[in-house]
């Protein structure tokens, strides 16, 4: 058989795997857009004022919403460097006031209920419990991934550009199975969802996506070390869930 013979015959079945592949891409991102639409009124933005030797400092931390009471699941870390152990902030810094912005724009005063720093969790809630009920995410409805699965996950962009849903597609590279299962993604996320819920493309919750932050002062050889040992992993939405219980 001829070259040119031999590329009739396969071209039908080039056709058909690029049709596949592009029908597989469409349901991929249809899926995922749907997820987005569900549960973006689920990601909020916290913002933080501290003050250190009377001088006030203002940040903003993503959160996601966990219970329909309004309590919100933040990253530590994000919201409160000093508290989490990544850098000696001081003594006297605390956070003197945080509130809750929801996905319509409106601002929520919260208080601290819980600091979890071995988890990297900081979870608040409304000052006035007469609101609600808030978009929880169902973390009841959750899954138990695989290494590389796809999985999406929902933040937002911040002040400057009005702080729109911003979604992003990865894997799951890594799951640490000691002392406790953690799910590792992109080293990105350190930077832009810390705080952020992660979905499989069922809509099934994950869990959030914090930070674990290397204790040791040895010089490892991962390439999180590059980024001062901080760890993005997502903390499985069931360990989330029996905290929140505990909360209530």
């Amino acid at each position: 058989m001829t070259g040119e013979r031999k590329m009739a015959a396969i071209r039908p079945l080039i056709v058909i795997l690029f049709t596949m592949a592009a029908a597989w891409c469409g349901d991929t991102d249809s899926l995922a857009r749907a997820i987005v639409e569900q549960w973006q009124v689920s990601v909020v933005t916290v913002k933080i004022v501290s003050e250190q030797y009377e001088y006030e400092s203002k940040a903003e931390a993503f959160g996601t919403i966990v219970d329909s009471s309004g309590i919100v699941v933040l990253s530590l870390a994000r919201a409160d460097p000093g508290s989490a152990g990544m850098w000696d902030a001081g003594a006297d810094r605390k956070i003197k006031d945080i509130k809750i912005m929801m996905a319509d724009g409106s601002e929520i005063a919260a208080e601290i209920l819980l600091r979890d720093i071995d988890l990297d969790l900081l979870f608040i809630r409304p000052v006035d419990k007469k609101g609600g009920p808030f978009p929880a995410v169902r973390l009841s409805n959750s899954s138990t991934p695989e290494i590389l699965d796809e999985i999406l996950i929902i933040s937002r962009l911040g002040e400057t550009a009005g702080y729109v849903p911003l979604a992003a597609l990865s894997r799951i590279h890594a799951i640490i199975k000691k002392p406790r299962i953690l799910y590792v993604s992109d080293i990105i996320n350190v930077f832009s969802g810390l705080g952020t819920p992660a979905f499989t493309l069922d809509g099934k919750v994950v869990g959030i996506l914090l930070v674990r932050v290397a204790k040791s002062e040895s010089v490892s050889a991962d390439m999180f070390a590059e980024f001062g040992g901080m760890m993005p992993v997502i903390v499985p939405a069931e360990e989330i869930q029996s905290v929140v219980k505990k909360i209530k």
